[in-house]
């Protein structure tokens, strides 16, 4: 179909998609002459794969370009596709700091300690109120939004180690 026909069955106007084309959320299409190309059903799937996360996700464009690019990525585990994907959709959470919060703190700190756990560097420190990462972390596998990442020590269940 001509980019007509994707603007049509999508409801995405044509210098929107023209948009997303050049910021990379949109595969280029099939070129069939200098100014023209041949888009398929895999273009109308990942418009409204970012029409979903722009209009009800509320995402914004680089938080979707994180999100299309985790799923693109075959090599990520699909817990990490998804936990990309749920991280960019949660709200950012600033709690009041009352006294039960400093108490279940403790608690959580505690058995963070007790277990074992290494919080790694790329995560937030845990004293911490900062609900996500500034910067991405060393891996290029790892999108920039990826929350904390728990490691167990060696002789857990392999089911249970997140990297």
């Amino acid at each position: 179909m001509r980019i007509s026909e994707l603007s049509a069955k999508s409801g995405v106007a044509i210098p929107t998609i023209k948009y997303y084309l050049r910021e990379g959320m949109l595969h280029q299409g099939e070129q069939t002459a200098a100014t023209r190309a041949e888009y398929d059903e895999t273009h109308l799937r990942r418009l409204r794969m970012i029409r979903a996360l722009l209009e009800v996700g509320r995402l914004s464009v680089a938080s979707i370009k994180q999100v299309i690019a985790a799923v693109e990525d075959e090599s990520l585990p699909t817990h990490r596709v998804l936990g990309t994907a749920h991280y960019a959709l949660s709200p950012a959470v600033d709690p009041e700091q009352t006294e039960e919060w400093r108490s279940a703190r403790t608690l959580v700190d505690d058995l963070i300690t007790q277990l074992g756990w290494d919080i790694t560097e790329e995560a937030p420190p845990p004293a911490t109120n900062s609900p996500r990462p500034s910067s991405g972390c060393a891996s290029s596998a790892c999108p920039s939004t990826w929350p904390r990442t728990w490691r167990r020590p060696a002789g857990w269940c392999r089911r249970w180690r997140w990297t």
